[in-house]
């Protein structure tokens, strides 16, 4: 299987390298993450990132080829790295011929077409929803918010991107579901986005409606990113879903809010709070069926080496309503986490 993937990806930049321009560009980012819960599994509960506990390793890393001629524009990345492994784990095995053990190591593979205004995309891409971003790098925090972990990172199907002015942009989406490559059935899901975008200040609202695990789910999403001044910068979202529950419809949702402050030199640092409510077990189960309402704080230090590497340290805790965390000694309210990482992106 790796032989393969391989193969095809240096067929690609032979193909790809014969008109037009041609970019390249990787992504790795290392961490050692220490879970104050010692789970006895190593790995980490609610999260796909960092999925590990107290040992070295690799979160991501990705290696992208990118070709534009004219209007067109085609990409092709892979990955690996425990978060793959981890959010990957459900990709749907339906047939001989789907499932993760090759569709995880893709993190994009689409066509996109960009006219004057209005642009078309085919493929697997990145989610429309959320306002975190794949790579830690490019996040006020290192480790993931609930509403990234438990909202798609990517997704697989047709979409349309429309310029409505100088500022707005609508978006329209047929997919295969929610974060799913595979088709786990026979059903369709639809997605939109409207944004305004302006020079220190962006809004979106986007939504989901489809089936997720058999079950029918709705899904909306409002988030905000506004930069004060040079040094100052916050971020707010709040997410409602409402899914099947046992003949009725159930709802769960999350809140979130960020703030990063740039010092004069490389260093930042970030805070952050957030509480996610889903007492059915709707969108995340515990191994005891217990109600995920859970609090998280984090704050966290940032160093830019230079325009490429990071290092970052992060401390985050949790609170929930239940015993539902998973620790050395029996089941407890809460959990901390100590991360430390290094990271490097090129060619972006």
């Amino acid at each position: 299987m790796t032989k393969l993937i391989l193969t095809t990806f240096l067929l690609s930049l032979s193909a790809f390298g014969q008109e037009g321009i041609t970019s390249y560009d990787g992504f790795a980012d290392l961490y050692y993450a220490f879970d104050f819960n010692r789970p006895h599994q190593i790995d980490r509960e609610f999260t796909t990132q960092p999925a590990r506990h107290n040992e070295f390793n690799v979160n991501l890393v990705t290696l992208g080829i990118e070709h534009e001629r004219g209007p067109l524009r085609a990409r092709f990345s892979l990955q690996a790295g425990t978060y793959v492994q981890s959010n990957y784990s459900v990709e749907p095995s339906v047939g001989n011929v789907s499932g993760g053990d090759l569709s995880r190591h893709i993190q994009d593979a689409y066509l996109k077409y960009e006219g004057e205004k209005t642009s078309f995309i085919a493929g697997v891409f990145g989610s429309h929803i959320g306002y975190e971003y794949l790579y830690s790098i490019d996040n006020i925090t290192y480790t993931r918010s609930f509403a990234a972990d438990f909202s798609p990172y990517y997704q697989t199907g047709v979409g349309v991107i429309h310029q409505l002015g100088d500022h707005w942009l609508l978006e329209g989406y047929v997919l295969n579901g929610w974060q799913n490559i595979s088709e786990d059935d026979s059903n369709k899901a639809l997605g939109s986005a409207l944004r305004f975008v302006d020079e220190n200040l962006s809004v979106s609202y986007t939504n989901f409606f489809g089936k997720y695990l058999q079950k029918g789910l709705q899904f909306h999403d409002l988030n905000m990113s506004y930069t004060i001044s040079k040094n100052v910068k916050v971020k707010a979202l709040f997410d409602i879903g409402l899914r099947d529950h046992q003949g009725r419809t159930k709802t769960f949702y999350t809140t979130n809010i960020q703030g990063q402050y740039q010092f004069e030199n490389r260093d930042r640092l970030a805070l952050r709070y957030e509480y996610y409510h889903d007492p059915y077990n709707l969108n995340v189960n515990p191994s005891n069926s217990l109600a995920f309402k859970t609090h998280s704080f984090s704050v966290g230090y940032d160093r830019a080496l230079n325009e490429s590497f990071m290092a970052r340290v992060e401390y985050r805790h949790f609170l929930s309503s239940d015993k539902i965390w998973q620790s050395d000694s029996g089941l407890k309210e809460g959990n901390q986490l100590l991360v430390l990482s290094l990271a490097a992106k090129f060619g972006q």
